[in-house]
């Protein structure tokens, strides 16, 4: 039997051991405690030419459908739904549904079912894993102080609407300044409220101290609404890029919040290449953008200067200009629309009540839909695929249910990519995901050990069953390649450890059926602080492109 392990960006120590019955093979494979390179297993054997496949393109699609009144419309089934690609009608693979209620009981679930819990833990509760993570982005760059203080406001009131499983993060496009971390403490978002200000200029006669406050300064109060200010060139695209990156990596439901005076856009800013790059990298990394537009209901000057005494030829004149003027104070709120419709999320504008507007945009909705679906026929040339959901359910009066709030549409694929930067980058998503992948059995076990220096070792058993998967015949031996990816992340979702791992299998006849007998098992250990953690395991097959990943929690005592 050849074995031959490769490993990937470990940290701090990583312990394999694979187990085939009478069969036992143990590795060291990451960096030794004094930095240099751990020994090489005594057995080793050269490539062997692993075919990479990737899985197959599967679309996924959040729906939230709301009744009249605004509501969450609960209780539909996949026959309730129908998904269009351009136009042509997809069939819906994979179909879920998600509550506050199902999420918290997969959390606890994932904990019970974990950790091994020796006495000393009988009485810690297990963690809460954080499933949804929510970053406020304020579009400081081009708001007025009064708008500012306004959302800033309502913003440390949605800090009582989180949920256990709740995550937020706050973000300023002035000079890209990530102001906290993720948190699930109201009082730490509270705080560092304070330190977003808005951007003082030649045209602001107001400015913010350092405590977030606002002084008076001589030219008057500075909050009127003018064409110039409605008509604001845009965020800072590169800074909501930034935010987003970070927000991309969290492991859970991904929520941007952009709170924003608006900018320059509507139907066809997808022609501009700041917002199509914002848009496709939205929809890539499962980011729904929700927009907030701050100056509340806004209401233009639309006293047409028309008298008798003018000519006809001037009263034509000034009422063009009227016309043009409303169209250029109601453009910038069609930007922020297109961003979330295009993304599957929600404008919230018209409106004075930003408190009201925030809590429906960064707090969970009752219950929302996943809809998945492999596209026929798609050509690999990062074209724009325009998606709609349609609900055939009506209501109790015959009428369609009203505001079903899907994302608009996807960017096909690039041909020519390398295919295996394209694994791996399938497999970091993966891994950063928390969607609980089953196309072959594998569990997950975790226990700690005490160790000297107030640190403990957490030992992460993953057992697989390799009886459903298939593998390659060369030369009379079954050859396949299992790449096991594992993250340990804080109970704030904050990444902390992890490692990557390939084993490349080559069994002659009698080891193989060893091994389908007894399944795999690998030992993973970290050596952490104490603490709460959250466990993200990923295996893949590179074969059959089969995958399987699973969550846990872990608590390491004091």
């Amino acid at each position: 039997m050849l074995i031959h392990w490769r490993c990937g960006w470990l940290r701090p120590k990583v312990l394999l051991l694979l187990l085939l019955q009478s069969v036992s093979v143990a590795v060291i494979c990451a960096q030794a405690p004094n930095g240099t390179s751990a020994p090489k297993p005594a057995t080793t054997s050269p490539e062997t030419g692993t075919i990479i496949k990737l899985r197959v393109n599967l679309v996924q699609v959040r729906v939230v459908v709301r009744d009249t009144k605004g509501n969450p419309v609960p209780g539909l089934t996949r026959e309730d739904f129908q998904v269009s690609d351009n136009g042509k009608p997809q069939v819906i693979t994979n179909f879920s549904i998600e509550t506050r209620e199902s999420r918290l009981e997969r959390s606890e679930a994932a904990a019970k079912k974990t950790q091994m819990r020796p006495p000393e833990l009988a009485n810690v509760p297990a963690p809460v894993l954080p499933d949804r993570f929510v970053m406020l982005v304020f579009d400081t760059g081009q708001m007025e102080v009064g708008d500012l203080i306004r959302s800033r406001e309502a913003a440390a009131k949605f800090m009582n609407t989180l949920s256990p499983t709740d995550r937020v993060a706050l973000y300023s496009t002035f000079k890209g300044e990530f102001t906290n971390d993720f948190t699930g403490n109201p009082e730490k978002v509270r705080a560092a409220l304070a330190g977003i200000s808005a951007v003082p200029d030649k045209e602001t006669s107001h400015i913010v101290n350092g405590l977030g406050q606002p002084e008076a300064t001589p030219g008057g109060q500075g909050t009127s609404q003018n064409l110039e200010s409605a008509s604001a060139p845009g965020p800072n695209f590169k800074a909501v890029l930034d935010a987003m990156g970070i927000l991309s990596r969290m492991p859970g439901e991904r929520i941007l919040v952009l709170i924003s005076p608006g900018f320059r856009g509507g139907l066809d800013s997808l022609d501009t290449a700041d917002e199509r790059r914002l848009i496709e990298k939205a929809n890539n990394s499962g980011v729904v953008i929700n927009t907030l537009d701050v100056r509340g209901l806004y209401v233009p000057d639309i006293h047409a200067p028309y008298t008798e005494t003018m000519g006809t030829k001037q009263n034509k004149q000034n009422l063009t200009e009227l016309r043009e003027n409303l169209i250029a104070q109601r453009e910038p709120s069609l930007g922020l629309l297109t961003l979330a419709d295009e993304t599957g999320g929600t404008c919230f504008r018209d409106s004075n009540d930003l408190d009201a507007g925030l809590k429906r945009l960064g707090a969970a909705p009752d219950v929302y839909y996943i809809l998945g679906f492999t596209p026929s026929s798609v050509k690999l040339d990062g074209s724009y695929h325009k998606l709609k959901v349609t609900v055939t359910r009506l209501n109790g009066f015959g009428d369609p249910l009203c505001d079903t709030q899907a994302r608009r549409g996807y960017f096909a694929p690039m041909e020519g990519g390398d295919p295996k930067k394209e694994s791996h980058d399938e497999l970091q998503d993966a891994l950063f995901s928390q969607d609980e992948i089953r196309d072959f059995p594998f569990a997950l076990q975790a226990q700690y050990v005490k160790k000297d220096g107030g640190e403990g070792q957490l030992d992460i058993f993953s057992r697989l069953q390799m009886k459903e998967v298939p593998f390659r015949r060369v030369d009379g031996r079954h050859v396949d390649s299992v790449a096991l990816a594992t993250s340990i992340f804080d109970d704030n979702g904050n990444f902390v450890a992890g490692g990557q791992k390939v084993l490349d299998l080559n069994l002659l006849e009698p080891s193989y059926q060893k091994m389908v007998q007894a399944g795999l098992t690998v030992k993973t250990s970290f050596d952490l602080k104490p603490g709460k953690y959250m466990v993200r395991q990923v295996v893949r097959d590179s074969e059959n492109s089969q995958m399987a990943a699973r969550n846990g929690t872990a608590v390491i005592p004091n």
